[in-house]
């Protein structure tokens, strides 16, 4: 369902809505990650989950996208950047879960501290010049935009490179998120290790 809500904020991040996107993404996300931190049921917890992802989407995949956009000269250098960010804050959050866990404090708040963080991020955000690569005001209109974006995309799915990489994404998101997902579980479930040592592990 996320894949799906993503398609349109994918699209319309292309046009001069990118900023509020942005923005009004990272609000939901810190919203669902406070939501995880405090949720007292099952289905609260399971409506946090269900808006991070697409909030997700807007927040954190257009902010990568304008980091590429606001120098294309260093995009690969700046994509590199967000690579070793998002490993950095990987590592930092299982570690931050793992002194919890060792002192007997709840995942709770390690959720709790990460919705401090996201709501800096969306001040940040706020304030940075955050625009697409052609603003909807130099084109003919937003609905043309989206036309455009929209063939573009389908002339791209056709090209053997493109669907080469899109290939190579999932994989390398199959044996990245999706391992690193399960192996806490893993490590608990079937290596017997405690809620601390797992953590550990996955830092590891």
């Amino acid at each position: 369902m996320a894949n799906l809500i993503e398609i349109p904020i994918a699209f319309l991040g292309d046009t001069g809505l990118r900023k509020r996107l942005v923005v009004i993404g990272g609000a939901f996300f810190a919203l669902a990650v406070l939501g995880m931190a405090v949720a007292p049921s099952f289905w609260i917890l399971l409506g946090a989950f269900v808006m991070f992802s697409p909030a997700s989407g807007a927040f954190v995949s257009l902010a990568q996208a304008s980091l590429v956009d606001v120098d294309p000269a260093r995009g690969e250098q700046n994509m590199a950047r967000w690579t070793f960010a998002g490993s950095a804050g990987i590592l930092a959050g299982t570690v931050a879960i793992g002194l919890a866990a060792s002192v007997g404090m709840s995942w709770r708040a390690g959720f709790l501290l990460a919705s401090v963080v996201a709501v800096l991020g969306v001040v940040g955000a706020a304030r940075a010049p955050i625009h697409a690569p052609q603003s909807t005001e130099a084109r003919s209109g937003m609905v043309s935009t989206l036309v455009e974006g929209v063939v573009w995309a389908i002339r791209s799915v056709r090209r053997g490179d493109v669907l080469r990489w899109l290939i190579l994404l999932e994989v390398s998101d199959l044996v990245g998120d999706i391992l690193l997902g399960y192996l806490a579980l893993y490590l608990v479930d079937v290596g017997g290790a405690s809620s601390a040592e797992a953590a550990f592990g996955v830092v590891v």
